[in-house]
């Protein structure tokens, strides 16, 4: 049986044995649904992901991918800053609402790695790194209502965001107690 899922997929079902399988392509890649006789679905991408494209309305039509960054940060690196200098160090780095959320975790070390990783992946998009004016806080990264990172841009930093088109940026950041990560991709609206 072939099944249309949002206007944008093709795909099969069909059951083979205790096993019910979905296949099917997307635009830019396929992918494959499996439930075998376990009571949890597996998820498996066969090729690329697919990245919002033109007919993506969650973000309101036509858009172009302008830039690319991407940042890994040690924890145990950040924890030695935040030692020796405290307060300074986030005054420096964090926006007083970044670290008004940072407070309510327990162990602040890796929401600030993730931070300074979301900072530096997006200094990597807009391809200046830290030159000129450019500072720590004219970039401040706070969750929506569904937890999804929101970056808004100050100063020299959105200045060179928009001489370059950059109208928005979408942020993922992931972090353990070690390492955290941050993938920054500058979009056009």
């Amino acid at each position: 049986r072939w099944v249309r899922l949002n206007g944008a997929a093709t795909v099969r079902e069909r059951t083979i044995g205790d096993n019910h399988c979905r296949t099917g392509s997307l635009p830019y890649g396929s992918f494959a649904l499996r439930r075998s006789g376990s009571e949890r679905p597996v998820e498996r991408h066969v090729t690329e992901h697919q990245l919002p494209t033109s007919h993506d309305a969650r973000y309101g039509g036509r858009m172009s991918v302008l830039g690319h960054g991407l940042d890994f940060v040690d924890c145990a690196r950040i924890a030695q800053v935040y030692e020796r200098h405290g307060a300074r160090f986030l005054d420096r780095v964090l926006t007083d609402a970044e670290q008004e959320r940072g407070r309510r975790f327990k162990n602040m070390i890796p929401y600030i790695a993730g931070r300074w990783a979301a900072k530096e992946a997006i200094l990597k998009m807009i391809g200046t790194g830290w030159r000129g004016e450019i500072a720590w806080r004219d970039m401040e990264i706070l969750p929506d209502a569904m937890g999804q990172p929101v970056v808004t841009l100050r100063g020299a930093t959105a200045a060179r965001a928009s001489e370059l088109g950059i109208g928005r940026v979408l942020l993922s950041i992931t972090h353990t107690e070690n390492h955290a990560a941050a993938s920054a991709i500058g979009v056009s609206e």
